[in-house]
Order: C-alpha cells, then structure tokens, then sequence
C-alpha cells in the first residue's frame, strides 16, 4: 500500500510529469506529454525515474503505450455518417 501512496505524492507533485494508464482520452494524454516536454531537464529526469519505478516505463515510453491503447480503443467507422439512399446523377449534357 505504501507504493500506492507514494504514486499519489508523486502525481500531485507539480514539478514532475507523470503518464498512468488511468488516461481516458487522447486530449488528456497530449496535455499530459506537453507538460512533461515543458519541464526543466532534471524534473523530466525524475519524472522518469518515479514513472519507470512505479510503471516500469518512461514517460515518453507511457506515453506510446497509453496512445496505442486509446487509439486501438477508437471506432473509426462508428462516427462516418452512411450514404442516403438519393443520389443526384448529372449526366454530361450534349453540346
């Protein structure tokens, strides 16, 4: 229970960048990735660090996996709207 805890701290630390798998959509993992680009040299060291000690993966390597899994999620033909049945035909006129 103490890593869980330790996790949180580390989440809620603003000066670290942290990628779970508890992301839900591809907004909120972008948002996350540019934050962790953002930081300083040493805090996206540590936030490697603590994300390979309580994920066993960087972030940018989080950040490819959270990405495959949200995408592989994604119906892409759900939203296309279907063809309507009426279709409007221009023939070539004759000149």
């Amino acid at each position: 229970m103490e890593k869980d805890t330790d996790l949180e701290q580390v989440l809620n630390d603003s000066s670290l960048a942290i990628i779970t798998d508890d992301i839900t959509s591809l907004v909120e993992l972008n948002r996350a990735y540019v934050r962790y680009k953002v930081l300083l040299r040493g805090q996206r060291r540590f936030s490697n660090y603590y994300s390979n000690e309580f994920l066993g993966h960087t972030v940018p390597e989080m950040y490819a996996l959270v990405k495959e899994k949200l995408t592989a999620d994604i119906d892409f033909f759900e939203d296309l709207p279907l063809p309507s049945e009426t279709f409007i035909v221009s023939e070539p006129g004759n000149d």
